[in-house]
């Protein structure tokens, strides 16, 4: 549990506890829960949601999904991977008559305290805390009948063991909604976490080299239908790292029974084992429930360190996407 632990928050912290003797400072990726999806139903699909994004749970996937909240939004997400750890997200949007577009502010946050760190034979050379925090803006709008586009704007800070890393990074993306034959038909891509190198320091004040952010290109293609009392929706979702040259794949299957519940099941998997920095292959699932303007969702998946649960309440006040598609 103590080697789980450590290295829990090394991964998705900074990666800062590393050997700072070193002559040329390494390259590496930083702030890798950034790559955390921010809400359960995104999680519970196998984090394939470019296509399908059209909450605030497009924050951190596909920012155009933005564009798609007419009205408002509340969101509030949390995990607890492990003891002493922990992961949250809150959100608003709301849409402007004025600027014909939805904007949204965000916080997330990772924390982990009382990790033990040890030397190279084993023992204890004490406990530490860790955190990070990114504080965000998006704002998207509808360019057409059936594109909307949106931005992100991200600033990054983390902390771990006196060692610090901060930057800038935004996300771009956008989401096609189409009705093709009868069939909802979505295509969506989103280019993540893209800017310059965030800076890295010691608790001393000494630069411990540049750090890399975890850009990411995702592509998904998504279809639904509905018949009767049941609608379905599935995302189909490709995406590649650039600082590990991972390729990934994501499938997500969405029931949603009467409109007042969902059952969610995904599948994840690609190159190098898929396991990076603090995701891990297989199957995720979940569900939500809906009633009058208020969504409970939950979700399992496992991760490098161990199976998690997350958890998202939200709430909408505004008209259903569909009609804002319609009216568009």
């Amino acid at each position: 549990m103590k080697k789980t632990l450590i290295y829990t928050a090394a991964v998705l912290l900074a990666s800062a506890v590393t050997a700072q003797a070193a002559d040329t400072p390494a390259v590496s990726e930083e702030a890798a829960y950034l790559k955390i999806p921010t809400s359960a139903r995104a999680l519970a699909m196998g984090s394939a949601y470019t296509a399908v994004a059209d909450d605030l749970g497009s924050i951190g996937v596909n920012p155009g999904g933005i564009g798609l909240i007419h009205g408002g939004e509340l969101m509030a997400t949390y995990s607890k991977f492990l003891p002493g750890t922990g992961y949250g997200h809150v959100s608003a949007a709301h849409f402007s008559d004025k600027s014909g577009g939805t904007s949204a502010v965000s916080m997330r946050a990772f924390s982990a305290s009382g990790i033990e760190r040890t030397d190279a034979s084993g023992a204890s050379l004490g406990s530490f805390s860790g955190s990070g925090l990114a504080l965000e803006a998006t704002h998207a709008r509808m360019l057409s009948g059936s594109v909307a586009a949106g931005v992100t704007a991200r600033a990054v800070r983390d902390e771990i063991a006196g060692d610090s890393v901060w930057g800038v990074a935004a996300d771009a993306g956008a989401t096609m909604p189409e009705v093709v034959a009868g069939r909802d038909v979505r295509l969506g891509v989103a280019m993540r976490n893209i800017g310059p190198s965030l800076f890295r320091k010691s608790a001393a004040g000494a630069d411990t080299g540049d750090a890399s952010l975890p850009a990411t290109l995702a592509v998904g293609v998504a279809g639904g239908f509905e018949s009767g009392i049941v609608q379905l929706v599935g995302d189909l979702d490709f995406g590649y790292a650039f600082v590990t040259s991972r390729a990934k794949i994501g499938l997500g299957v969405e029931a949603v029974l009467k409109k007042m519940l969902a059952i969610r099941v995904g599948l994840r998997a690609g190159s190098g084992g898929y396991s990076d920095s603090f995701t891990s292959g297989g199957v995720t699932a979940g569900f939500g429930v809906m009633m009058q303007g208020f969504r409970l969702d939950y979700a399992f998946a496992p991760m490098a360190m161990g199976t998690t649960h997350f958890v998202t309440l939200a709430a909408g006040f505004g008209l259903p996407k569909q009609e804002v598609r319609e009216r568009k």
